[in-house]
């Protein structure tokens, strides 16, 4: 199953984020290492999955990552409405956020880190079956934020693991039901 060699090759894909984030400083010092935040935004979780875990567990374990045109496909139609980015958005599914990813491209950004994560952890909700999946998922959305400009303000960086609470481990299945007033 995914739980053994698999997972903990994605944890130290997480903790490869935390050392991208100690690297540029929080949003501080970006210059030059542009490419390597786009890449962690894009299909590198993905990637990360299938080198380390083989694909018959990966398929039995249901792990499945939105590429970001699929991603585009399904939340750009519902993102042009302004007031739909004012509501909290759940993916029961939520693996490394790819989904979430692509909402917030579209969602309000303040001028500091902290305003912003502040902002974005009211919005989303999601569970995944694999704690080490929702670890990657905050620090994507943290370096979401990053890439689209927000820069931390104090000299203090936030403890990701205490960011975005909506997201948790668990099997939506047995969940449950988040709040009605959710969006998509």
């Amino acid at each position: 199953m995914l739980r053994t060699g698999g997972m903990k090759s994605f944890l130290k894909y997480a903790e490869q984020l935390d050392g991208l984030l100690d690297k540029i400083e929080w949003g501080q010092r970006t210059s030059g290492s542009s490419e390597e935040i786009e890449e962690s935004l894009s299909e590198e979780a993905a990637q990360v999955l299938h080198r380390t875990g083989n694909g018959r567990s990966i398929w039995k374990a249901g792990a499945y990552f939105t590429s970001p045109e699929l991603a585009d496909l399904a939340i750009e139609p519902v993102t042009k409405r302004a007031s739909v980015l004012r509501r909290p958005v759940c993916d029961p599914t939520c693996g490394a956020g790819d989904l979430l990813l692509r909402w917030a491209d579209d969602l309000p950004l303040a001028r500091d880190l902290e305003t912003t994560l502040a902002n974005w952890e009211l919005l989303f909700r999601g569970r995944d079956v694999f704690p080490e999946f929702v670890k990657v998922a905050k620090r994507r959305l943290v370096l979401k934020a990053i890439a689209r400009g927000a820069r931390l303000r104090s000299g203090r960086a936030p403890r990701i693991d205490k960011l975005f609470t909506g997201l948790r481990q668990g099997d939506a299945r047995a969940s449950e039901r988040d709040e009605t007033r959710l969006t998509w």
